[in-house]
Formats: C-alpha cells, structure tokens, sequence
C-alpha cells in the first residue's frame, strides 16, 4: 500500500494537478497526506474544495519547514510504501508502478527517478542508478531529486528514520547523508516527475537560497570528517565551488585534482562503494570540470589528459574531442583575429 506524502507551503496555483497526478496512478494510493506549512495563499481551501476521500490535510500549524512536516507526514502514514511529492510538481501515471517494482527487483529501501525541469527551466535532471554510484558522489550532490523518491518502511525496521528539523533548506540532503548506512538507494533512470521550476523554489528564492547553500556545506563538512578527510582550506574551497558548479581556473583545477585523489583513498566502509564506483563517479565530475573550464583555460586539455590517466582511464575520442574543440574555440573567440581593411 501507498502513502503519498506532500509538504506544501503556497501552491494554491498548482497543489490541484500535484494531487490529481497521484491519485490517477497505474498503481493507486491508498491515501494522500497533506501537511500545510504555514500557507496564506488559499492553498488548504483549494485542496478541501476538491473533495477527493483519499486526500487528508493535515491542520496548519505555522512555518515549520519541509523536515517538520516530514515527520508529521510519516507519522501518519498508513502504508508500508511513502512516496514523497511536492505541491508543484507533476508526476507521471506510471511513476509508482515502475519506481516499486525497480524498488522490489533490486531489493532496494529508496527510489528516485531522472525530472524534468519545466517552467522557469526546461532541463533533465539526471541521476545516477546504483546504490554504490550514488554513495560515492554523496560530497556533491544529493542523490535524488527529492519530490520523486518512494521509501519502503519494511526496509527501514518498520519505522521511517526521523528528518532533523534544525537543517533548513538543506534537509534531504542531510537526510539521505545520515541514513546512508542503514538505506539501499536507487534512481530509474526515465523522467518519471516533471520539476516546476519558479521563483519560490528553495533554490532560487532569494530567501532561502543562500540557507540552502551554507547547510548544503555544513552536511559536507560532516561528510568530510566521517571520511576523515581533512582537506587544507583551498581544497575545502575548491571542492564547495564544484558542488555549486563554479568553474575553475587553472590553479583551482590543479588543486580539485588532488581533492579528488584524496577522495579516492578514503576507505570502502567510509564510502559505502567499492572502488571502481568511486572511480566513475570522481572521473565523471574531473571530466565535467575540465570541460567547464576548457573554454578560459588554455591548459586544461593537458591537464585534463594527466587526470585521466591517474584514474586508470584512458580518455575515449568523443572526450578528447569535445574538450580540444572548447579549448579551441575559447582561445579564438577571447583572441580574434586583426579586423579587415575594406
């Protein structure tokens, strides 16, 4: 059975296709929880006025955030499957049907899936599919796109591990930082939750964005020490830029290097991944910086080729070209050619 589960604060434009994209599933809820979070924008009216039985709104009891009301949601949840969805989004008619039976097929505890943004963005937003995979790439990123993840409480013991509610604007990422070792995680890699994009997001309104950035750091920190790795202050720098997908320079790129060979020799029981997985995933972020920065820095392709080889790659011809062809095009575009005489 399933339990859907939606914080909302001010969706009143939205909350009634977020809702009926859940309950028109291939694979039904039981029932849909819904925790106001301090709303003044009609949103609690309009869930009421749809009339659905399967709906419940749970009483508004002020701005509290999105882990507060978490908890509130799961514990009133009935079913042994909770599947988290926002206010904003829309999600696809076989969401639940394709994520559970991945979830049970694999013997997983959490599942995302690949978004798609839309609105103010109109991007994928891919992830990883593996358990390893997404572990070993904790220190940048969250490992799911949280409004698309389904939890399956009889792998967590019968009871969903508690949100810490003192982490603002940055709680899943603590959440799925801190139940790493008791969660199995999983992503179907297919657009299963289309992403709204506006100037409310946590990401993007002005009020939360920078809380968003300085706890998103804090999880790190406590990553770091877990790890124990203590990175100098430039490669602590260094490695925050990149998780904000800061372009570097050439003696920043130097340095991410050697942060992600430091990462590379942290223990497997640390990283939860064995070591060809946290190979893929740090050549994949040394790839993306190094194409980042081909376009201002003349001596990544170089550089960028050394890297490669100290992970036990040897670049591929796609990759060759596209970093060559982006360094090419930066130097000719930041140094054009003497203008023509008529």
């Amino acid at each position: 059975m399933i339990s859907v589960v939606i914080p909302v604060r001010n969706c009143a434009d939205w909350i009634e296709e977020a809702i009926l994209s859940v309950r028109l599933q291939s694979r039904r809820p039981m029932e849909i929880l819904v925790a106001d979070d301090g709303s003044v924008d009609g949103t609690a009216e309009r869930i009421l006025s749809m009339g659905i039985s399967e709906v419940r709104l749970l009483p508004d009891t002020g701005v509290r955030g999105i882990s507060a009301q978490m908890n509130r949601l799961a514990a009133e949840a009935r079913g042994r499957f909770l599947a988290r969805m926002d206010g904003d989004d829309v999600s696809h008619s076989r969401r639940f049907e394709v994520q559970i039976a991945f979830m049970e097929k694999n013997g997983l505890s959490v599942v995302g899936s690949w978004s798609r943004r839309f609105g103010g963005s109109r991007t994928l937003h891919r992830f990883g599919r593996t358990d390893g995979i997404l572990k070993a790439g904790m220190l940048f990123s969250t490992p799911f796109c949280n409004p698309t993840t389904i939890m399956d409480r009889d792998r967590f013991g019968g009871k969903f591990p508690p949100f810490d509610e003192s982490v603002l604007a940055a709680g899943d990422y603590r959440y799925w930082v801190d139940h790493r070792a008791s969660g199995t995680y999983g992503n179907v890699q297919e657009v299963l939750v289309d992403w709204r994009m506006h100037e409310r997001n946590v990401g993007t309104d002005p009020a939360t964005h920078g809380l968003q950035l300085r706890n998103a750091s804090r999880v790190r920190d406590d990553l770091l020490r877990d790890y124990g790795l203590d990175l100098d202050p430039p490669g602590r720098e260094v490695l925050e830029k990149r998780a904000r997908g800061i372009s570097l320079d050439l003696p920043d790129t130097r340095r991410f290097l050697e942060v992600l060979l430091a990462i590379r020799r942290v223990p497997v029981d640390r990283m939860r991944a064995s070591p060809a997985e946290v190979d893929h995933v740090l050549l994949g972020h040394w790839n993306l910086s190094c194409l980042l920065s081909a376009w201002n820095v003349p001596s990544i392709p170089r550089l960028w080729w050394r890297g490669s080889r100290l992970f036990g790659s040897r670049p591929d011809s796609s990759k060759v070209a596209k970093i060559l062809a982006k360094s090419v095009l930066g130097r000719c575009l930041s140094h054009p050619g003497p203008a023509r005489r008529n």
